[in-house]
């Protein structure tokens, strides 16, 4: 590879900086209007903070000017936690609705229409209850969460040039997720280790993806060991989040429905086939790394 062509190095403290912009932004536009773009928005850019900071607890005993890091942001994370857990409510939400209008909308499932009408306005009622309490939680949080950031950032100043090659970047992030991921691969692994790695696996993808802020922003990043090991983690988040959707749907759907509906079916065949491939890629991962 020539040298012009090298992917370039990663800087955490400046990604870091860059995304509380990012986030002020999104903050803004949900409390103007928690629409379904902009909390998508806010919980995707609160997620890849949180896989910054951790990033930077990972990079401490290597640097001195980290020193005190995970001391100092410690609160923050909390503040994050809160607001993305407020916010992925309601975009779960947004995505069940949109999930259960496509298991509907095909000519052959016109028999399910009325049941997914009946229950999509069941989780708008509930859309909007949670919209409200993301509108508090950030109400009582926003003003916060800008001044701490600043105040991290200015003590981060001194590690604003501390760099992380592509290569590196992947080795962390696979060290940090590997122990995470060990023993989900067998059939009888819970749904609560299945879920940890999916959320694991999306963590671990943005933090591969630090160096760009996207694995896909040039050619150079989409040949770096970084970019590949986040679009790894991606496809796993991916497998993982499908089946995970549709155990949601299935279990709403039997809540609201009963358990011999028609649409509580459909979404239970929809759980099985997923499950079946998220366990599958899990049992490829293993042989990978043997």
């Amino acid at each position: 590879m020539a040298e012009s062509a090298k992917p370039a190095n990663a800087y955490p403290v400046q990604a870091l900086q860059e995304q509380a912009t990012n986030l002020e932004a999104a903050l803004e536009l949900t409390l103007a209007r928690p629409r379904k773009r902009p909390v998508h928005q806010l919980r995707t850019t609160t997620r890849r903070i949180e896989a910054l900071l951790e990033l930077l607890d990972l990079l401490e005993p290597f640097h001195p000017a980290l020193a005190g890091f995970s001391a100092r942001a410690a609160k923050l994370k909390r503040l994050l936690a809160a607001v993305r857990k407020a916010a992925g409510k309601v975009r779960d939400l947004d995505v069940q609705r949109d999930l259960i209008r496509q298991a509907a909308h095909e000519p052959t499932q016109k028999h399910l229409r009325g049941d997914a009408k009946q229950l999509r306005r069941t989780l708008k009622a509930q859309r909007e209850r949670e919209a409200q309490a993301l509108l508090d939680e950030l109400e009582h949080h926003a003003l916060k969460l800008g001044p701490k950031f600043e105040k991290l950032i200015a003590q981060l100043e001194p590690a604003k040039g501390v760099a992380v090659s592509p290569a590196r970047l992947a080795s962390l992030a696979h060290n940090w997720y590997a122990p995470r991921w060990a023993g989900a691969q067998g059939p009888e692994t819970s749904e609560e280790t299945l879920h940890a790695v999916r959320k694991a696996a999306k963590l671990a993808r943005y933090m591969a993806e630090a160096g760009t802020g996207n694995a896909r922003a040039n050619s150079a990043a989409e040949s770096s060991a970084a970019a590949r090991m986040a679009e790894h983690f991606e496809q796993t988040q991916q497998l993982g989040g499908d089946w995970h959707d549709a155990l949601t749907l299935r279990r709403v759907a039997e809540h609201q429905l009963g358990r011999k509906a028609d649409l509580a079916r459909v979404f239970g065949a929809h759980e099985q086939a997923a499950l079946t491939h998220f366990r599958k890629h899990l049992q490829q991962q293993a042989v990978g790394t043997n």
